[in-house]
């Protein structure tokens, strides 16, 4: 019953503009970097947030390589912004999460901005929309 209120807490607070916007790559990192070590275990509400803020992105880019598949195929720009923003269905989560929690970890000089690009680009090493 914790978890389930973990995750609805969560998604609430995904699906405000406000708090989306003001995410940064900063507090991300150090929701998920705790969540990473414990192998994934979800024991707290900064592991919930982090899974869930992360699997909405990538639930996103999954949805973009799925819908654009058949204009990829005949039109050169829907093509790119296909593997550019979409991920494959068969990304694995918790690698994903370890290895953005390794390039903020790298990266500090990018804590200020918003996780988007960061993700994105995870993704396209991971998890490629082919």
């Amino acid at each position: 019953m914790r978890l389930a209120r973990f995750v609805v807490f969560g998604l609430a607070l995904l699906m405000s503009n406000n708090y989306a916007s003001a995410m940064t790559n900063e507090a991300l990192y150090k929701w998920c970097k705790p969540f990473a070590d414990r192998a994934f275990s979800v024991d707290t509400q900064e592991d919930v947030l982090c899974k869930a803020y992360i699997l909405g992105a990538l639930g996103y880019a999954k949805g973009i390589c799925f819908t654009m598949a058949e204009q990829a195929k005949t039109d050169p720009t829907q093509a790119f912004v296909r593997s550019f923003f979409g991920a494959s269905k068969d990304a694995n989560n918790n690698a994903l999460i370890q290895a953005y929690v390794n390039k903020m970890k790298n990266e500090p000089n990018k804590w200020k901005y918003t996780p988007n690009a960061a993700l994105r680009q995870v993704f396209e090493e991971l998890a490629p929309c082919e």
